[in-house]
């Protein structure tokens, strides 16, 4: 059986306002540049832990933790799938590096998916099992944000 056979739909989906894929790397002791040498890659957006910053409500906040986090979120497609993709080949050749750093115990490492249904009140995405599977290997767990 194929996923055309049970109608299992990757491609875009153009209510959706947008969405994104995104690796988080976070931790107490997290230094940015220590993860972003290991890697080899430019994050998203990091910080460390205790670094300041200006709330969506206006009042300075610390942060409670470092993160160093890449995201999907410059590309315009609508199709989780793709952006699934877009991070596998970000994350292409790191599967070793990655694996380290979840092994020392300093970092939980998340792949995060964020769907912005513009609000249409309901919806959801589809992403091959392989797909996650593949994902998988480079984190400690998935979390899900609905908008």
């Amino acid at each position: 059986m194929t996923n055309q056979d049970i109608k299992v739909f990757l491609g875009e989906q153009q209510e959706v306002r947008k969405c994104n894929v995104s690796m988080r790397i976070g931790g107490d002791k997290l230094i940015p540049s220590e993860i972003s040498s290991a890697l080899n890659l430019v994050p998203t957006k990091s910080f460390e832990k205790g670094q300041e910053y200006l709330s969506k409500s206006g009042r300075i906040l610390t942060h409670p933790m470092g993160m160093w986090h890449l995201s999907t979120e410059g590309n315009s497609s609508k199709s989780v799938e793709f952006h699934c993709h877009i991070l596998l080949d970000l994350l292409r050749g790191k599967e070793e590096v990655i694996r380290q750093l979840r092994g020392n115990g300093m970092y939980r490492v998340s792949i995060t998916f964020w769907w912005d249904g513009n609000d249409i009140g309901h919806g959801s995405f589809n992403v091959l099992s392989d797909t996650l599977a593949r994902l998988s290997a480079f984190c400690d767990d998935f979390e899900f944000y609905f908008v």
